[in-house]
C-alpha cells in the first residue's frame, strides 16, 4: 500500500503515516480477538470441583 502511494506521487510522510494507521488496526484487531477468544473460552473450561461430580 504504500509503495502504490509514493509511485502515484503521495509525499512519502503521509504514505508513511497510512501504513501506521493500517498496521495499527490489524495489530489491534488481532489483540481484540485474542482477548475475546480467551474471554469466551474461560466460560468453556472445566474446573476441578465440576469435573469430580459423576
Amino acid at each position: 500500500m504504500m509503495t502504490e502511494q509514493i509511485l502515484t506521487g503521495i509525499d512519502p510522510f503521509i504514505a508513511a503515516r497510512y501504513q501506521i494507521i493500517v498496521m495499527t488496526i490489524l495489530l489491534s484487531t488481532g489483540g481484540f480477538s485474542a482477548f475475546l477468544s480467551l474471554l469466551m473460552g474461560k466460560s468453556l473450561t472445566v474446573t476441578g470441583t465440576e469435573s469430580d461430580q459423576p
